[in-house]
């Protein structure tokens, strides 16, 4: 139900008696609405209801209508105590901002209280590891035990597809019939990316065997019925956290310091650039605006192999054409060779 409107003083503009926690849990519903992704909705839940628990421990009053810069900066200054680091800062302060265009939409606020805070940071350079060394971090995992050949399967595949955390925790077995399922035959994963979108992601021969080879004993981890490619020692899926430390684990047994799954993806990304151009990386990253992505699967000495369609924004047909040519002959050339 619509909350009332107050006037503070007559004749005045009309007051909203929207609430910052009701307000949040709109600006969340309304995001779900548009398709934003579970994890969004989470981290953005996160922030606005640490924002409105600070709102009440500072007194000043719980409105939408009543924020104000000075509450904005104190909250600021209260993650930088904490500890939050500049970026964690910057990020908050972000959504914080989307909330607040949300209500002046919604008319619950007629000023901007974030509009003249700034939180600065320098981004760290991060040089990810040689593909050698990553892939000497694959090859020392054991074949002994389900999990290291588990671990083995997922991190190559990781390699190879460049596919996200979330993405490879979502992947479920051939054959289940889901929109997240790996395809071995035509050496294909289907994946449902950052953006919401069903995307198809090719890897090589190599990658294929070694997911064959945790799958022939992947029944003494998995649970009856989990169709999770990759379940976790108690038989369900894996949790993106359980990941993260899988990775760190193997990554301090091999010698290497600072490794993260996005940094797999960053250095598989950074190898397609060097082989085949900035063009087919964009494809391959699946996550640059205006670029339209489709697959097509076509049979090539009796390999099946993913192809991409390239359909740039403004490019007249002919040019289109040659766009696409270009993409094929370099994309096929990239894909025979492997790694």
């Amino acid at each position: 139900m619509r909350r009332p409107d107050l006037r503070l003083v007559p004749g005045a503009a009309p007051v909203s008696a929207m609430t910052v926690a009701d307000g949040v849990g709109h600006y969340l519903q309304r995001l779900a609405a548009r398709g934003a992704r579970p994890n969004t909705l989470l981290a953005y839940r996160s922030a606005l209801m640490q924002f409105a628990l600070f709102l009440r421990w500072l007194g000043h009053g719980e409105l939408v209508a009543t924020l104000s810069q000075l509450q904005v900066s104190r909250w600021l200054d209260d993650l930088n105590a904490r500890g939050l680091s500049p970026r964690s800062q910057a990020h908050r302060l972000t959504v914080l901002r989307g909330f607040v265009r949300h209500a002046r939409r919604e008319g619950w606020l007629h000023h901007d209280p974030a509009q003249d805070e700034r939180v600065r940071f320098r981004a760290r350079r991060v040089i990810a590891p040689e593909l050698d060394q990553l892939h000497a971090m694959v090859e020392a995992i054991g074949t002994e035990h389900a999990l290291d050949l588990r671990d083995r399967a997922m991190l190559r595949l990781a390699l190879d597809t460049g596919l996200r955390v979330s993405e490879v925790a979502s992947l479920d077995i051939p054959g289940a019939g889901t929109q997240t399922s790996i395809d071995l035959r035509r050496q294909l994963v289907h994946c449902i990316s950052k953006g919401g979108d069903t995307e198809t992601v090719p890897f090589n021969a190599r990658t294929g065997r070694m997911v064959e080879e945790f799958l022939r004993v992947r029944h003494e981890l998995a649970a009856p019925g989990e169709l999770a490619l990759f379940p976790s020692n108690r038989g369900g899926r894996a949790s993106r956290q359980a990941l993260h430390e899988m990775i760190k684990r193997r990554a301090d047994a091999a010698g290497l310091q600072n490794i993260h799954w996005h940094l797999l993806r960053h250095r598989r990304i950074a190898q397609v650039v060097e082989t085949c151009g900035t063009k087919v990386a964009q494809q391959f990253a699946r996550h640059l605006p205006g670029v339209i992505t489709r697959q097509r699967t076509v049979d090539l000495r009796h390999q099946p192999i993913s192809l991409f369609k390239l359909a740039m924004r403004g490019l007249r047909h002919t040019d289109l054409l040659l766009q696409r040519q270009h993409f094929l002959r370099r994309f096929l050339l990239f894909r025979l060779e492997g790694f």
